[in-house]
């Protein structure tokens, strides 16, 4: 065969396969760069979605309160939305379009969470019988109202009840429900020896008192009184000294004995406080904050039988071992508190490493269920399978350790596959949950810096408090006249441009590794780490 025929031959077959490969490669490429750019605008908008609860909360007096926290979860879902129409270009799209492809939104919270999916309106019998409208006569039943459908049931989007972060515990001697936190508190409620108990408080093993001296990992804990500026009627007035109690802040004027709160900017006194004792406590929120933590560890160590609980204790809601899920292990769940070598709120502790495992059974078990829920109720997607992703290990870090917020993003067609896609969100300023890393170091020339600043030495201070970081962020008030105002709770205090504004200069380490190797950072560290944790309406508290 002459070489010009094998040529056209090798044009004629080779050319098309090339050209077919060309294309392929061409729409691989174009849909990863799609794929990675819909990963980026799911980021986008749940970056937004939790910035406007982090505002919201802020900068309202009532955020602790669960209407109000409902109120500011449904404005961060109405955020997500609008922020998804926007950078996804849908924004002739309204919300209930865009859910179609939002098979469920989790809102992970200090002691469990929401999960923002489709949940069914139930007409059950119970109801009708229970219900006002409803008169029985003989075995049916007339409605003088709205009728329900026919499959007795409608499917409505929202938030689902709150979940709590809890797992039931059951051998012969007890049957108990532990409820987990993000930090080492704990609620234990059940029955031990048949006998009730309700059980709540802070497990910490490296608190001491010794002679009226509290220390906590061997650095003193102070008494230390706090100061901020307060917006009244529209005026910024201040500094006043104030305590929390109950997670709402109460200031004190000197000059006339009154303690007082704010609320939406207005003065409100409380008469109902003790302004002797109010005056006796102040600044010893920390204090109280560690002994109330010795005082449950020996709870805790006088209780055998809860003491030595065992991991292997798991069961179910249906009472079925959940040794697939957490192992047979038998260590002891609470072993540490009774360690010489070990802290139980150490990262590595068998008590935070299950506790962290059933965070992660209860989140991934009921997004699973709320996932194929919305396989069942969605319309004009129900050709798509809407399904769970698995998680990875450090996003997983991420909700162990702030609260955070999980998307889900699924069922566009992005060219050559279907775009499955989530994100995931944490916030360190929030008012929900006083994380470890939430503080700032307020030093005496008015700037802030980062607890592992490489600046801060002994010297350096002198007349330093450590303060929440959202006590930096700016607050809102509104003037007689209606108009906004913007004020700091801490006037002339400026971020450190090394260490805040560049995030340079920053110690490698784990918190407690950089703070001991300064003892003067170390002891006002751990006293605001306290004194904020004692406030957050978790702690029974003198008043």
């Amino acid at each position: 065969m002459k070489i010009q025929s094998m040529a056209v031959m090798f044009i004629i077959i080779i050319l098309p396969i090339s050209m077919i490969f060309a294309s392929y490669t061409g729409t691989r490429v174009q849909t990863l760069s799609l794929q990675a750019s819909y990963d980026s605008k799911l980021n986008n908008a749940t970056y937004d979605a939790i910035k406007a609860f982090q505002l919201n909360t802020i900068n309202s007096a009532t955020s602790d309160l669960t209407n109000s926290k409902m109120r500011d979860l449904k404005a961060a879902v109405n955020t997500f939305f609008t922020s998804v129409a926007s950078h996804f270009g849908m924004s002739g799209y309204d919300k209930n379009a865009l859910q179609e492809y939002v098979p469920a939104l989790v809102f992970t919270l200090y002691d469990g969470y929401y999960i923002y999916s489709p949940y069914a309106n139930v007409w059950d019998e119970e109801t009708i019988q229970k219900t006002n409208n409803y008169e029985q006569s003989g075995s049916e039943a007339t409605y003088h109202g709205k009728q329900p459908n026919e499959s007795g049931k409608e499917t409505l989007y929202g938030l689902k009840p709150y979940i709590y972060y809890s797992c039931r515990y059951k051998n012969s001697s007890c049957d108990v429900v532990i409820t987990y936190s993000l930090d080492s508190y704990v609620t234990i409620k059940g029955l031990v020896n048949n006998q009730p108990i309700d059980e709540k408080g802070y497990l910490l093993t490296a608190a001491k008192n010794t002679t009226g001296n509290v220390t906590y990992r061997d650095f003193t804990i102070e008494n230390q009184e706090m100061q901020e500026m307060v917006a009244i009627d529209g005026n910024i007035e201040g500094p006043y000294s104030y305590q929390k109690i109950r997670g709402v802040k109460h200031y004190y004027d000197p000059a006339t004995r009154e303690v007082f709160e704010v609320f939406n900017g207005k003065k409100v006194p409380t008469p109902e406080i003790d302004v002797t004792d109010f005056e006796n406590n102040m600044g010893s929120d920390a204090v109280n904050y560690y002994n109330a933590a010795i005082q449950f560890r020996n709870k805790i160590l006088s209780i055998p039988v809860l003491k030595d609980l065992r991991v292997s204790d798991a069961i179910d809601e249906s009472g079925v071992p959940l040794t697939d899920v957490f192992g047979n292990s038998t260590d002891l769940i609470f072993g540490e508190l009774n360690s010489s070598t070990k802290n139980i709120e150490d990262e590595d502790s068998v008590f935070n490493n299950h506790r962290m495992a059933v965070i992660r059974y209860s989140i991934e078990r009921n997004l699973s269920i709320a996932i194929a829920n919305y396989n069942n109720a969605s319309g004009a997607q129900s050709e798509i399978n809407f399904q769970m992703p698995k998680l990875k290990d450090y996003e997983w870090d991420k909700l162990y350790s702030n609260i955070g917020m999980i998307s889900f993003l699924q069922g566009l067609n992005i060219g050559g596959k279907i775009y499955n896609g989530y994100s995931v969100i944490s916030n360190n300023k929030n008012e929900e949950f006083i994380a470890e890393d939430s503080f700032y170091v307020l030093t005496a020339d008015g700037v802030y810096h980062r607890i592992k600043d490489s600046d801060l030495q002994e010297n350096t201070l002198a007349g330093a408090k450590v303060i929440l970081n959202v006590d930096f962020e700016v607050k809102k008030t509104e003037t007689s006249s209606g108009a906004t105002r913007y004020y700091y709770l801490y006037e002339n205090a400026f971020g450190c441009y090394q260490s805040v504004v560049n995030q340079n200069g920053i110690l490698s380490g784990s918190i407690h590794d950089v703070v001991k190797r300064n003892s003067r950072l170390a002891s006002l560290y751990y006293t605001a780490l306290g004194r904020e944790r004692y406030t957050m309406n978790r702690i029974e508290v003198w008043h």
